[in-house]
Order: structure tokens, then sequence, then C-alpha cells
């Protein structure tokens, strides 16, 4: 009995890795759509604004997207220092 509730246990916390793994996907996967082909999140921004990720420069195009390959770490995006939370300031 102590055996199957082991096993229990261990198939409950794979389940619930595996369930904040597909979140974790789903949420890199909206906000990358986000910056790289509905510009969202950058509407605010003018084209031509530069954007460093991983010491790499990315320019925002005329659509308001950035050609950022998948799997890049969006979250260490640096947003153009004369702009804040999405307003120009000089």
């Amino acid at each position: 009995m102590t055996e199957q509730r082991g096993d229990s246990i261990k198939q409950s916390r794979r389940d619930q890795l595996l369930s904040e793994t597909m979140q974790s996907k789903e949420r890199y996967d909206s906000r990358y759509k986000d910056v790289t082909s509905e510009g969202y999140l950058l509407m605010n921004y003018e084209p031509g604004s530069v954007f460093k990720l991983n010491e790499k420069e990315y320019v925002l195009s005329e659509n308001h997207t950035l050609d950022i390959p998948y799997g890049e770490d969006l979250w260490s995006l640096k947003y153009p220092e004369n702009y804040r939370f999405g307003e120009k300031i000089y």
C-alpha cells in the first residue's frame, strides 16, 4: 500500500511539473507572438527604435515587430533608453 501511495505522489508531482512547463511554454509563445508578429507590445515605439537582447540589437520594423529568433529569453529584452513605459521621454 505504501509503495502505491509513493507512486501516486510521484505521478502527481510529474503532472504538476508538466502543467507548469506547458503554462510556461504557452506564456512564452504568447509573448513571442506579441513581439514578433502582432506588434501589440511595441505599438507605442517608433519604427527604427533599437531593442537589445543578449548583446544583439534588434530594430523595430514598420509594423512594430522585432525579428527575434524563437527561444531567446524575451524577459531580458532591453527597451530603448529614450522611452519609459512605452512613452518617449526625449
